[in-house]
């Protein structure tokens, strides 16, 4: 499949991508960043409420 290279006049804007353009995944990788961050604090709290209920344990 050829993609399309004709020239749109100057006066257009162009409301799609060229054919040649691949697809770009959304830019929301600090969505997925933050969501890591969140659950590592939930996880290093947790291990830590463990390690604490132990201590109280153990006397």
């Amino acid at each position: 499949m050829q993609a399309d290279t004709t020239r749109a006049p100057a006066d257009t804007v162009a409301l799609t991508a060229p054919a040649e353009v691949p697809f770009m995944p959304p830019h929301n990788g600090g969505y997925m960043v933050a969501a890591y961050v969140v659950a590592a604090a939930v996880y290093l709290v947790y291990a830590a409420s463990l390690i604490l209920r132990a201590r109280a344990e153990r006397r």
